[in-house]
């Protein structure tokens, strides 16, 4: 229900480099060494830094806007293939991010960023499935969600991609099911 700031929040599992590199480790030996109760999600894209293999890198990097506990990680840069992201602002409300818009990461710290995702697309924008979804493609996915009294959504499907799951589209609709004004496609 009406989240209050912090309670949903940003965090890297690894020891944060420069630039949104991080040291590589699993969800089980974060929830470990935190020590206390609660729900992890993978949210973000990573890549391997420069150019390694993915497979044996023990680093990975987030692109796209960076932002964690109002503090700009990593700006977008021209490089970033994923144009998207989500934006919690203190208010607690989720607003979208696009690179092509051109604000930066700093005005979006000066409007009130506390954190953002990238990975996308947007779902849902002003309560209606967005339009150019894919519809094909099954797979594992995890969508956010927020309703217009500002209540948080989040639904996770299992599967393996293009055997099981669920398509971007269907995530939309169920986003919307939920009356869900706003939705964003989470790294599944």
């Amino acid at each position: 229900k009406n989240i209050r700031p912090g309670v949903l929040r940003k965090d890297y599992l690894g020891v944060l480099g420069g630039d949104g590199v991080v040291k590589r480790s699993s969800l089980r030996e974060y929830a470990k060494r935190a020590g206390r109760p609660m729900i992890l999600t993978n949210a973000d894209l990573f890549t391997a830094p420069d150019s390694q293999n993915w497979d044996t890198s023990e680093y990975g990097v987030a692109p796209g806007l960076q932002i964690r506990d109002g503090v700009l990680i990593r700006d977008w840069q021209s490089s970033d293939t994923r144009p998207w992201a989500v934006v919690m602002l203190r208010n607690g409300r989720l607003v979208e991010a696009n690179k092509t818009d051109g604000i930066s990461g700093r005005k979006w710290i000066e409007r009130g960023a506390v954190w953002s995702v990238c990975f996308g697309p947007t779902l849902v924008r002003n309560g209606s499935v967005a339009g150019g979804l894919d519809n094909a493609t099954l797979s594992a996915r995890a969508a956010i969600g927020q309703k217009a009294n500002r209540d948080i959504v989040l639904i996770h499907v299992e599967g393996q991609t293009g055997t099981s799951g669920a398509t971007i589209h269907k995530m939309a609709e169920l986003l919307r099911e939920q009356d869900c004004v706003f939705g964003y496609n989470l790294d599944g």
